[in-house]
């Protein structure tokens, strides 16, 4: 059964690696955030089809046919031992770097895959199998580089990408894409401790009106987000939402896992309120 497993796994990895090759036009998006961003004197960030292009990005080797996946699988290897920085690259590339290399690293969406998991508790224990993101959570620069990858996504790529695929047993059925998937753990990181502890009020603010105008943009993926603005704005002990969670805890328990699930619809644009509020510093 395992090996016919790794077998659907690799077909479906093979098949998603020929899909993604597809380049898809770049439409209009958020205002005019597709500038290329000068990280440092070092590092710059540029449009890519999806995802940001780091200047010192990584290039993981991924094999290209199931004969080939099937040696690594037979050596003992799988997914997550091709989906490791080597130790010199570890220390040594940026922290834009680090992002785009856990993000495109060929074992990340496996647990989506899998799992169809999008909690943020989910994720924390994902990003423990990738030694990226344990070198991204010791930057200092997280939050700051987070918001910065974060700002360069092309969500109108992601957006198009989005489709309902019924695939042969045991993978079922998968219900987005590889991009989508890969975009949900990067928004999850934005509830990692270690990042929001690197971030001043200022950059919680930017992370947060940027959030909010994807949310905006975007009619799918929308409980998540609200849930991401509520966990930046807790982290920087906004008044507001730090009260209204008080008076709410049931209503708020479910934050812990990633999902905003509120009784009263109106909460929605209650939550709203609050974020467009705190990035104006009304209080």
């Amino acid at each position: 059964m395992l090996m016919k497993t790794n077998k659907w796994m690799i077909l479906l990895l093979l098949v998603f690696c020929r899909c993604t090759n597809d380049l898809t036009p770049r439409k209009e998006g958020l205002d005019d955030e597709y500038e290329p961003i000068q990280y440092d004197d070092r590092i710059t960030l540029s449009c890519g089809e999806c995802f940001p292009i780091v200047s010192d990005r990584y290039e993981f080797v991924v094999p290209g046919t199931e004969e080939e996946w099937l040696k690594i699988i037979n050596a003992g290897g799988d997914l997550y031992t091709i989906s490791q920085l080597p130790n010199d690259v570890l220390t040594s590339i940026s922290t834009p770097g680090l992002i785009d290399a856990l993000i495109h690293a060929p074992a990340f969406i496996g647990f989506f895959i899998h799992a169809v998991d999008v909690t943020q508790h989910g994720w924390h224990n994902h990003y423990n199998f990738f030694n990226s993101a344990g070198e991204f959570f010791r930057r200092n620069d997280a939050g700051n580089a987070l918001v910065a990858y974060y700002k360069l996504v092309n969500f109108d790529c992601i957006s198009n990408e989005i489709e309902l695929q019924v695939l042969p047993k045991p993978v079922m059925v998968l219900s987005s894409s590889i991009e989508y998937a890969k975009l949900v753990g990067l928004e999850s990181l934005f509830t990692k401790q270690e990042v929001l502890d690197n971030m001043n009020r200022e950059k919680k603010k930017e992370a947060v009106d940027y959030i909010l105008k994807s949310y905006k943009f975007n009619n799918y993926h929308s409980e998540f987000r609200i849930s991401l603005m509520v966990f930046i704005m807790l982290a920087d002990q906004y008044e507001p939402i730090v009260q209204y969670v008080k008076a709410h805890v049931e209503e708020f328990d479910c934050i812990s896992k990633g999902f905003f699930k509120p009784s009263d619809p109106d909460v929605w644009n209650i939550m709203v309120s609050y974020a467009n509020n705190f990035i104006n510093d009304k209080i």
